[in-house]
């Protein structure tokens, strides 16, 4: 791994870290202590690189919701964590930069009741429809109109 790179995530305050295109896993301080926390957490990495190769070949970035627990007398923390891919000046995959931020739009009563954020695909699914018959389907499921 570059050690530029290493020294700019390890002087970030932010919990974030880098992977690199074995899928070794580096990681500042901040983010070392979320995902060493608990058995689940550490598995937010075992899911990204579960779908690494579609971040790989679609160069799509990729966003995860886990709700860790707390430590003692804390709740449950939901936590957003984004996966950006980093490619190099020939196209070559270099791994990918992640980094992880408190999720406010799910209060635990909420999640405790079951609700669940909606998904969001930040790409069509299939060639169904154009994109604006799908922006049509988007303001219209949203009650809004173009």
């Amino acid at each position: 791994m570059n050690s530029s790179i290493t020294q700019f995530c390890q002087s970030l305050t932010i919990p974030c870290g880098f992977t690199d295109a074995e899928s070794q896993d580096y990681t500042n301080a901040a983010m070392t202590d979320i995902l060493g926390m608990t058995v689940e957490s550490s598995q937010v990495l075992d899911v990204f690189h579960a779908h690494e190769e579609v971040v790989r070949h679609k160069k799509l970035p990729l966003s995860l919701l886990s709700t860790l627990p707390g430590g003692y007398k804390q709740s449950p923390q939901p936590w957003r964590f984004d996966f950006f891919p980093r490619f190099d000046e020939k196209d070559v995959y270099e791994g990918a930069f992640f980094y992880a931020q408190p999720f406010l739009f799910l209060s635990l009563l909420e999640y405790i009741e079951g609700e669940l954020p909606y998904p969001v695909m930040l790409s069509q699914p299939n060639e169904m429809f154009t994109d604006r018959e799908w922006d049509v389907l988007f303001l219209s499921l949203q009650r809004l109109s173009c």
